[in-house]
């Protein structure tokens, strides 16, 4: 149940590991940034971001083992 809420949900969501690569995305996401999963999922979260600072500053809070839920950023 969990699984079909966070695939089928209606916000965006991505999960990425330590080295910032994309594992898993969800269908609103795919399709509010246009990609296929093929496209995105196995990328670099660095390849879709517009502002390098602040995904530099996300990376910086998760790897000082604060728990991001939400932060807006703009992507390609």
């Amino acid at each position: 149940l969990l699984r079909d809420v966070l695939e089928n949900g209606p916000v965006p969501t991505h999960t990425v590991d330590r080295f910032g690569t994309i594992l898993w995305a969800n269908k609103a996401e795919l399709t509010l940034l246009g990609y296929q999963p093929d496209e995105y999922i196995g990328r670099s979260v660095t390849e879709f971001h517009v502002d390098p600072d602040v995904l530099d500053d996300v990376i910086q809070r998760l790897t000082h083992g604060e728990t991001l839920t939400a932060r807006p950023a703009r992507i390609r």
